[in-house]
């Protein structure tokens, strides 16, 4: 589900960029890579605790997940933190749970490849709208908890 092939496949398309690939098999994705002749990359395997670290110093995320059943109900782990972290995702297609109607920002994989990038100032935009949809994500996960509890308490009464 990670579409590995195509992710080095595309970063293997572009010299603007260099890419840092994290993986708890950090020795055969520097293979892969190699392989696809992804020019400029890296790769570590990297504690959950440092992975901030990674996000921090890119602008940029792949999260190549197909438009599948499955996939339209996901709430990946990994977007929920390029989201936190301000690192704008780089899709194959938007369908990924319930973030497309939240009016999550992206970049089409098509996009990155050919180099229609948005400007810095667009960017910025697009990091500030990805934080309010976490953000509301969050409350109404908060919210929906204290309804719970408080059903679960009454239930005890």
């Amino acid at each position: 589900w990670q579409n590995i092939p195509l992710m080095l496949n595309a970063a293997a398309r572009i010299n603007d960029y260099k890419f840092t690939f994290l993986s708890s098999d950090y020795q055969k994705l520097v293979q892969l890579a190699s392989d696809a002749k992804v020019n400029n990359f890296s790769s570590f395997a990297v504690a959950p605790k440092d992975v901030a670290t990674y996000y921090l110093k890119n602008e940029f995320g792949f999260i190549l997940r197909d438009s599948i059943p499955v996939n339209k109900v996901a709430c990946p782990t990994k977007l929920v933190e390029y989201f936190h972290w301000g690192v704008i995702p780089i899709v194959l297609s938007p369908d990924i749970g319930d973030f497309n109607e939240m009016g999550f920002q992206y970049i089409l994989l098509d996009d990155f490849v050919s180099g229609k990038i948005p400007k810095d100032k667009d960017l910025h935009i697009m990091r500030l709208k990805n934080r309010e949809v976490i953000d509301r994500l969050n409350f109404s996960c908060n919210k929906e908890l204290l309804v719970l509890r408080e059903k679960l308490r009454s239930s005890y009464k």
